[in-house]
């Protein structure tokens, strides 16, 4: 709204045939004053614009407008400005036809709107007009002043008790619509309606004076905010307005938009939504001095003058309740500080917390001060405090310091707290002289005081101070909390660090905390650090000084050190506890050690400096031991044992060297004790190979001129205890064995030696008898193959009837044959293969379980039986002989079969896998073999346009395939297509003999003469 000046304006509403908004007829604002805006009369004054008649006149068809009631209104704009108006029943309208109603608004500006503080009863009687001709004009002067009647028209009004008695309102109703009254203005979320049991042509009066009433009781604020309807035909909700009061019998129980509104039906004395719960100070203050006006106005000004700047608690009625008994008692009314005194100071508390509140609210202040020398009086006699009474002090103090106060009240109060606690502790109330420290340790200000003045006393120091500060060490949680609590009393009070008292406190308390720890090694290195940390700190506050003079530190670092040695228990020591111990670094643990008187305390810490370096330091060795018994050797071994169990991994090689460290004339190791523990504690053999290779560069187990001989003991009974089959495995070989150095392949030679057959050890023992025996049998053989080839030329091997090869088109034996593979079978001296292809040796082993004799090294001579061996069991293999071709190393010859698979198809060929075949010679039952070391894709080229790709299998042994055996691989039998010997034999065959031409006849020989084979031969 747009004001020109800041005089009172004028609106005008009514039933008129124009308006100022309308040309028509009708409901409309016909006059105004000049300064209201359109705007504003249409969203503000046009709702409040309205009159609904009584039933109860109406009813009876009423005539006489004199006997409706008046609707007087009051409100306050969000914008500040006031509205006062009246609307009036009109019996006629300018027609004469119908009835109608005029509105009369008067809109106080933002500036005056205080004005109904004090002038609430000239508002209430304020002149309205009951009528309007439109013919004086659109337009409405501002005034400067309400208008009011003539004092010889005013009523003189009962007195409130009277009025109340009258409107039968008793002291609980009156109490529960004051305080409605009040919650509703400060909370605004409820709205008041009240019945009056009253005829409805009464209802605005006596509305009138009730209103006067509550206005005469009601502080400033809600005078300030309070709007009111003083007629209402049925109860509706409108902004603005917190009170209204209806015509009787509209308040109706089965109403529930009235659910959660305030109602006082005074008819049937029913009242909702309000209980007066507990002590109602300011209610009471008001009934009892109802009609001491000049009792109760000096209260209302006191009270808004101690809410200035309190925002919200303005209208909160708790304040006014606090108010009340503040005032009652600043007027000497001391019974309501006794009833409960700590609610009461706590209350003036909130009131003085504002800034600048202890100058603007004296009033207050010294009616705290005042209470506080009724209590100072009580302890200067002796007698117990109060701990609520203590607490509120404490915050005064707190107050009083914040806003700059020094001088009498603060040594009051800290002489107050002195005699509070002494007293405690005459009394012996412990739990109390308790309670009064922790309050005064929640204000620093009044903790720095209180015990500046404590300290600067010996006699009031050995009393308050001393047993004070040892429950403080003692109540600490955790060692660390120690440190922290003789940080903050040296930054406090420097002074206490020379206090005996307080220095034995502090290392009582330590060694306590230090020995409930759950984990004893990680909480001392914690202490210890901070302790280092503390002389740091120390020395750039500036109290380093008092620190180093008063050697509290040294004792702290001393008692930790000797609960440490005197309390660690080192068989439940872990390895991750012991590396939290930084403080046994760079061999500090040693020099704890030699700090030590006590025996006991003293080996401790050698084994924990000694076990702390061997496992931080990245190549530890023997000089760890330094400085160390027998016994104490021994106890730091343990430990490495127990923590290096489940780590035994190359890289922890180093440490595991020291595990059985023990230099004697022998070594410097128990060796045969470290490779027991290596085999129980590793994860797989491996690992001990790794431990072996890596040992033959380390002192401790080789020498320049070869290992050290009992570490070679230690390792040969190893193999021969537990690891008998290492040397058999080539994986191992390739992997560990033949990576070692001389000396320590001596040592694994001796082993394998060790470990091999009767039968291999003897040829190794007789190499060069053997090697000539060998020479001359071989030279034999030559003589004999020899003779049988030049028989078989003149065809004395032809005179018989020659045996048919099987049908290979039919459907016995070559069944399911592949055209597009040739197979035929080869002879070859080991060391040799057909077609000049090399043939590893390692991979051409008897399989186990075959009883080929490798030890016959003659050819068989396809025209002769060969003659069976005289062996003990021709089915057994000695289980000590070697795997790794040792016969072959020491020279004696012999031969041995092998398949050569011809392919027309690289994919087939590539593809092909003979690692389980069977061989089907005619006349004799089935054999397998398994080629361990035979597989797909060892494919080469054979040199042929029409069968490029071939495929080498070594059988491993000296077999007589004749031509028509069948072979099957992967569920495909092939043909043996021809039967061939290598050059270096006794038969040969020369190499570019086409497939398929003529060899010596091997269905000349008896089949069953092959080398004696049990069923199924596995590799």
């Amino acid at each position: 709204m747009k004001l020109s000046s800041l005089p009172i304006q004028q609106q005008i509403y009514t039933r008129e045939r124009r308006g100022l908004f309308r040309s028509t007829e009708g409901f409309d604002t016909v006059a105004k004053s000049e300064g209201l805006d359109a705007s504003f009369i249409k969203k503000t004054l046009h709702p409040f614009c309205a009159y609904d008649a009584p039933t109860e006149l109406t009813t009876r068809g009423e005539k006489d407008g004199a006997l409706y009631p008046e609707a007087l209104h009051l409100f306050h704009t969000e914008s500040g400005e006031t509205v006062l108006g009246r609307s009036v029943y009109q019996p006629a309208d300018f027609t004469g036809l119908r009835s109608a109603f005029l509105t009369h608004n008067y809109v106080i500006p933002t500036n005056r709107s205080g004005e109904v503080v004090s002038d609430y009863r000239a508002w209430f009687g304020a002149i309205f007009s009951k009528e309007y001709d439109i013919a004086s004009g659109s337009e409405l002067p501002e005034l400067h002043e309400l208008p009011h009647p003539n004092l010889a028209e005013s009523t003189v009004m009962s007195t409130w008790r009277a009025l109340l008695d009258e409107l039968r309102i008793d002291e609980q109703i009156f109490k529960q619509l004051l305080l409605a009254v009040m919650t509703s203005c400060g909370e605004g979320r409820k709205k008041v309606y009240v019945s009056l049991d009253v005829p409805p042509e009464q209802i605005d009066e006596q509305a009138c004076r009730l209103l006067e009433l509550l206005y005469a009781v009601l502080p400033y604020e809600f005078r300030r905010r309070l709007g009111f309807i003083t007629y209402a035909k049925e109860p509706q909700s409108r902004k603005y307005v917190h009170l209204q009061f209806v015509e009787r019998g509209s308040l109706r129980v089965t109403d529930r938009s009235l659910d959660k509104e305030y109602t006082f039906d005074l008819a049937t004395g029913r009242s909702t939504q309000i209980d007066l719960d507990g002590r109602q100070p300011y209610l009471d203050f008001v009934w009892h001095h109802l009609e001491q006006q000049i009792s109760l106005e000096p209260f209302l000004e006191f009270a808004d003058e101690m809410l200035k700047g309190m925002g919200v608690r303005k209208t909160a009625v708790s304040s006014y309740h606090e108010l009340a008994i503040l005032y009652q008692i600043e007027q000497g009314n001391y019974r309501l500080f006794e009833v409960d005194k700590a609610n009461v100071l706590s209350g003036l508390l909130e009131f003085l917390k504002p800034e600048g509140a202890l100058d603007t609210k004296e009033r207050l202040n010294d009616v705290l001060m005042g209470l506080f020398d009724r209590e100072f009086d009580e302890v200067r006699q002796g007698m117990l405090p109060d701990q609520g009474v203590a607490k509120c002090f404490r915050d005064y103090f707190h107050i009083i310091t914040t806003n700059g106060v020094d001088g009498s009240e603060k040594v009051k109060i800290i002489t107050y707290f002195i005699r509070a606690v002494n007293n405690t502790l005459a009394h012996q109330r412990k739990d109390l002289a308790t309670s009064l420290y922790e309050l005064i340790e929640g204000s620093p200000g009044l903790k720095a005081d209180f015990f500046d003045t404590v300290l600067k006393n010996e006699g009031l120091a050995r009393m308050l101070f001393e047993p004070y500060i040892q429950e403080k060490f003692l109540s600490l949680q955790k060692s660390k909390n120690v440190l922290n609590l003789v940080q903050s009393w040296a930054t406090s009070h420097p002074e206490v660090l020379y206090n005996g008292p307080f220095q034995e406190s502090a290392q009582i308390a330590l060694g306590r905390k230090l020995r409930d720890e759950p984990s004893l090694l990680p909480a001392v290195n914690g202490v210890l650090e901070g302790i280092s940390k503390l002389e740091k700190e120390s020395q750039q506050l500036g109290n380093g000084r008092a620190f180093a003079a008063s050697a509290i530190l040294e004792q702290l670092r001393a008692t930790t050190l000797r609960v440490l040695l005197s309390e660690i228990d080192l068989e439940r020591l872990t390895r991750e506890q012991l590396l939290t111990a930084d403080f046994l670094k760079q061999g500090k643990g040693l020099e704890l050690g030699k700090d030590q008187t006590e025996q006991r305390l003293r080996s401790n810490a050698m084994v924990l400096s000694s076990a702390y370096q061997w496992f931080t330091e990245p190549k530890p060795d023997e000089a760890i031991f330094n400085g160390l018994s027998l016994q104490e050797i021994d106890t730091v071994q343990q430990l490495g044992r127990k923590w290096l169990q489940s780590e035994i991994t190359a890289n922890q090689f180093n440490k595991l060297a020291l595990v059985y460290y023990n230099e004697t004339e022998t070594g410097f190791v128990e060796y045969s004790a470290l490779l027991d523990y290596l085999r129980k504690n590793a994860t797989d053999k491996e690992t001990i190979y790794e431990f072996l290779l890596w040992s033959q560069g380390h002192p401790y187990f080789a020498r320049p001129r070869g290992l050290v001989p009992a570490y070679s003991a230690a390792i040969l009974a190893y193999f021969k205890k537990h690891d008998r089959n290492a040397f058999k495995s080539r994986d191992y070989r390739n992997r560990y064995f033949s990576k070692s150095s001389a000396a320590l392949e001596q040592v694994f030679d001796k082993a394998r030696f060790e470990l091999s057959s009767p039968l291999v050890q003897f040829i190794s023992r007789n190499q060069k008898k053997l090697i000539i025996s060998s020479s001359v049998v071989l030279l034999a053989v030559v003589v004999i193959l020899g003779c049988l080839l030049t028989l078989q030329k003149i065809g004395v091997f032809d005179r018989g009837t020659e045996a048919a090869p099987p049908d290979i088109s039919s459907g016995g034996i070559g069944s399911n044959v592949l055209e597009t593979v040739i197979v035929y079978a080869e002879q070859i001296a080991v060391g040799s293969a057909a077609d000049d292809e090399p043939v590893d040796h390692e991979k051409n082993k008897v399989p186990d379980g075959d009883t080929a004799d490798l030890n016959n090294k003659q050819s068989v001579d396809p025209s002769e039986k060969p003659q069976k061996t005289n062996n003990v069991d021709d089915n057994q293999t000695d289980p000590n002989t070697p795997d790794d071709g040792s016969v072959s190393e020491i020279g004696v010859p012999e031969e041995m079969t092998q398949l050569v698979f011809l392919f027309q198809e690289e994919s087939m060929s590539r593809t092909f896998d003979p690692s389980t075949l069977y061989v089907e010679i005619p006349g004799q039952e089935k054999q397998q073999f398994v080629l361990m070391d035979v597989g797909p894709g060892n494919v080469v080229d054979s040199g042929q346009a029409e069968y490029p790709w071939k495929v080498v299998v070594p059988l491993g042994q000296k077999l007589y395939i004749p031509t028509g055996s069948m072979v099957t691989v992967q569920d495909k039998r092939y043909a043996i297509s021809e039967w061939k010997v290598s050059q270096s034999g006794a038969l040969s065959t020369d190499d570019d003999t086409p497939l398929g031409s003529e060899t010596p006849d091997p269905n000349t020989t008896d089949p069953n003469a092959t080398n004696s084979q049990t069923n199924n031969n596995k590799k």
